[in-house]
């Protein structure tokens, strides 16, 4: 039996996700944290993450998180969030200055 390939997550601005996009990473703000889901916001839109109770348990409002998952259309998109960073201690100015170089 063939093994399925997983499509590795491409990192997006919430304006830039696309229809055929599957696995993404978006940074941006927690907000409006609730017992299995939030608002990620990435200072240009908004999207709602789902995502285990358990893997929110770290995040707190208002700090800067990595978001890795799933993109679905219901009819607008929510991120199924299947990895969920604390990223608030991150150097934006140092990240966007990478993020830039590297294209």
């Amino acid at each position: 039996m063939e093994r399925m390939k997983r499509q590795p997550a491409v990192e997006r601005r919430i304006r830039e996700i696309r229809d055929s996009d599957i696995m993404v990473r978006i940074l941006g703000t927690a907000l409006e944290i609730r017992e299995g889901d939030f608002i990620l916001d990435d200072g240009e839109g908004q999207i709602p993450v789902i995502a285990d109770p358990e893997k929110l348990s770290s995040i707190k409002e208002g700090h800067r998180v990595r978001v890795i998952g799933r993109i679905f259309k219901d009819p607008e998109a929510v991120l199924q969030g299947e990895i969920i960073q604390d990223m608030d201690k991150l150097d934006l100015d140092l990240y966007r200055s990478v993020r830039q170089l590297l294209g």
